[in-house]
């Protein structure tokens, strides 16, 4: 069901080389869709859509917008970001096609505009800094809409010509959430990291929790397995390893809705094959837990039941 009482702008960036449009990015946008007054499809001018791509972002209502490659997620909301006015919306989503859609987001934008907070993100980190991840981002109130937009246009000339990654996140993902905390608005994410210590990627080593916990979407690179660091943490606490296992678990018991032919289940396949690669260095973590050594970069004891803890000596 729409939300009748909103009246988003929704900037969604999109990089392939494909002439046609994805299918799990189609998914993605059909469940945004009942969310938003208008969306704009972002994606670099460099390639063309095909003509049924684009008549079929038409049909939908979306609005396309070819825009020059550079400055990642935060380069393409950029040159679209004039298109904010606070006369026209009273709120702003921020998303890319760096996820799988899993879910409808009814659950998530009717808790995101129960909370006090103004920026609102899936999930948060406090690696480097504490900050909302980007991939997701709800400005729910005009204001805070019009901070974000601010933000983003004052760091234009830098994105215009960006290319590390690294410093792209310290200064535009999490350089917006510091930008948002020195001001009188409040941000929080909806599954956040508890304050866990040492500093974990929400994304990648609790992407399995967060969506039976009703998380709406998932990242990519975790299904496709391309985080030895996550393989070697999951190994150590115990938790699912296999992409295929957890995208049927999430669909037979936690509700998760994808198609069999979907690119997700490719992407899981090829996941598990990268996984078992990885897994004889961290089987090797198992051994350390079984021996008691506790790897402090990878084990936390509070995810671990009883039966899994390390012995203690004696």
């Amino acid at each position: 069901m729409p939300d009748s009482k909103k009246e988003r702008l929704v900037l969604f960036s999109a990089f392939f080389e494909s002439p046609e449009i994805p299918s799990f990015i189609k998914t993605y946008l059909e469940r945004l869709r009942p969310h938003a007054k208008k969306l704009v499809f972002i994606t670099q001018q460099e390639r063309k859509l095909s003509q049924q791509s684009s008549n079929w972002l038409a049909q939908e209502g979306f609005e396309l917008a070819y825009v020059p490659n550079g400055g990642m997620d935060f380069g393409m909301w950029s040159k679209v970001s004039h298109m904010w006015s606070p006369k026209e919306y009273d709120s702003l989503v921020l998303a890319n096609d760096s996820c799988f859609s899993l879910r409808p987001f009814n659950d998530f934008f009717k808790e995101a505009d129960a909370k006090p907070q103004q920026l609102i993100g899936m999930t948060d980190s406090i690696k480097k800094q504490y900050h909302l991840q980007s991939y997701f981002l709800y400005a729910r109130t005009p204001d805070c809409a019009t901070e974000v937009i601010s933000f983003i246009q004052s760091k234009k000339a830098f994105l215009d010509t960006a290319e590390d990654y690294s410093k792209i996140v310290e200064t535009c993902e999490i350089g917006l959430s510091q930008h948002i905390a020195g001001t009188p608005m409040l941000l929080s994410a909806i599954w956040s990291h508890d304050h866990r210590d040492p500093p974990l990627d929400q994304t990648y080593i609790f992407a399995h929790q967060n969506a039976a916990r009703g998380m709406p979407l998932i990242k990519r690179k975790f299904l496709a397995g391309l985080s030895s660091r996550a393989v070697k943490f999951m190994a150590y606490n115990s938790l699912e390893l296999f992409p295929t296992a957890i995208v049927r678990d999430l669909i037979e018991h936690h509700g998760c809705s994808v198609k069999d032919n979907d690119e997700i289940f490719q992407t899981a396949r090829a996941g598990d094959l990268v996984v078992t690669k990885r897994l004889s260095a961290a089987k090797r973590y198992q051994h350390y837990r079984k021996l008691g050594l506790k790897k402090q970069k990878y084990l936390i004891p509070s995810l671990l039941a009883p039966a899994c803890q390390p012995p203690q000596k004696p």
